[in-house]
């Protein structure tokens, strides 16, 4: 996601400061090279061999903060030998003991755990999902639905999982950003106003995961055709 990774290219050059003035008085200094995984598992796989391409000696990476990006890379560290350090990636599935990624956050079990209870709590019984269907989108909510059925909850089963838009242009605020989210707007739309007569407007939920997308889903959820 764009904002995650501006916030963390700036960190980086302030810990590249750091550590160049620690080592002042000898001969080591540290060089920061960034790629933009554009949080897509292609782009990071060629980011990755673009780094080693330019210093072969390279085993340690900072990254990638998605869980869709450390996928597409994790294979090629592994057989390669280099230490991917990321301090976002979340999906369940890519905790696996002895391999060579490091990561600094608990994985998304707990979330889904939480987020679930936190909509049982607050009175929804009903939830339709909406999700970005990737390996971070779709464990996510198979870890929430998992847990609001055991609750005693309803996860409308035909959910709207969509395809992620990567790049800035899936953040951006345009016309044509828009469109692309009307056909999954108006489907959500009408999920939830079926639910809505069926169940009553204080007992259902509307559960979504994505990026920095939300917010032109957000803005185009307000136009008119797109609410009750």
């Amino acid at each position: 996601m764009s904002s995650s990774g501006e916030s963390s290219h700036e960190a980086l050059k302030v810990a590249v400061e750091d550590v160049n003035e620690y080592f002042f008085k000898t001969n080591v200094r540290a060089q920061l090279i960034v790629e933009d995984t554009k949080t897509n598992p292609s782009s990071a796989l060629e980011g990755l061999k673009s780094i080693l391409g330019e210093k072969e000696d390279v085993r340690m990476i900072i990254g990638p903060a998605t869980s869709a990006a450390v996928q597409g890379v994790k294979d090629y560290a592994d057989k390669n030998d280099i230490l991917l350090v990321s301090h976002s990636s979340t999906a369940p599935s890519l905790a696996i003991p002895g391999d060579n990624l490091f990561r600094f956050v608990p994985d998304d079990t707990h979330q889904g755990e939480a987020i679930a209870k936190k909509m049982w709590n607050d009175g929804m019984r009903i939830i339709v999902p909406m999700w970005r269907s990737d390996i971070y989108g779709n464990e996510l909510y198979k870890s929430m639905k998992a847990i609001f059925e055991k609750l005693g909850g309803v996860v409308v089963a035909d959910g709207i999982g969509y395809r992620p838009y990567t790049g800035q242009f899936a953040a951006s605020l345009n016309r044509i950003n828009f469109i692309i989210w009307d056909q999954e707007l108006k489907s959500l739309t009408h999920k939830v106003s079926k639910a809505v007569e069926q169940y009553g407007a204080d007992k259902v939920g509307v559960y979504l995961a994505s990026y920095d997308e939300v917010v032109p889903i957000l803005i185009q959820a307000q136009n008119p055709s797109n609410a009750r």
